[in-house]
């Protein structure tokens, strides 16, 4: 059922993290992008990471840290609250992450949270289930855009692109209809992490596909 929205400040925050260790719970983040209701960049920001096992390149699109004036943490976290408040409404892709990534408090950096995973989940008749999208099936089968290196910025804009253009709008429901049909009748490309085989630089990146989980962590 679709969320009542409320007014407000439309603001996406995405999160990137590198590997600390070979384990798929082993993770940091390193760079955050906010972008505006307008898709507008408000902030981008990379993070100082003081023992990188793996910089996950092929998902994070960060190759190092090196001339990037990476910030503390703290520091970031801060910069972005700034830009947040009690008005705003986070959206994204599985936001929860980077809520708990930022440590983002309901009531005081934002007063509702918009999981877009969940608006354009589909039913799917050829297998009797509900099936989720990746940002980038949603985005590139929905939007006028290519899907690109893995980038903050570019997935903190197409979640406001898309939910301007499917939520925040007249005539709501019969779009979102319309536009789970199209995903679950365009076939995604596999996930990066399955295009790796779950692994990369020897990290683990099966923390939602135990069969192929090669850490042992939960």
């Amino acid at each position: 059922s679709k969320a009542r929205i409320m007014e407000g400040r439309v603001i996406s925050v995405d999160v990137e993290c590198v590997a600390t260790g070979s384990g798929h719970n082993d993770r940091a983040p390193v760079l955050v992008a906010a972008v505006d209701g307008e898709g507008r960049c408000v902030l981008k920001e990379y993070i100082d990471v003081p023992r990188v096992y793996s910089f996950l390149t092929p998902i994070t699109g960060v190759d190092t840290l090196e001339g990037k004036n990476a910030k503390s943490l703290a520091d970031v976290k801060a910069l972005l609250k700034a830009k947040l408040g009690p008005d705003v409404i986070l959206v994204g892709q599985g936001v929860d992450s980077d809520i708990k990534w930022m440590d983002l408090q309901k009531g005081t950096d934002f007063q509702q949270d918009f999981d877009l995973a969940n608006a354009f989940r589909a039913y799917n008749p050829k297998y009797n289930n509900y099936s989720f999208s990746s940002l980038e099936h949603t985005a590139t089968t929905l939007l006028d855009v290519d899907s690109s290196a893995h980038d903050p910025e570019w997935d903190a804009r197409c979640s406001v692109l898309l939910y301007n253009k499917f939520i925040k709008c007249k005539d709501s429901e019969r779009k979102l209809k319309d536009a789970r049909n199209r995903l679950v009748n365009k076939r995604p490309k596999p996930s990066i992490a399955k295009r790796l085989d779950y692994k990369c630089d020897g990290v683990c990146m099966a923390k939602f596909f135990k069969k192929k989980c090669i850490c042992g962590q939960p």
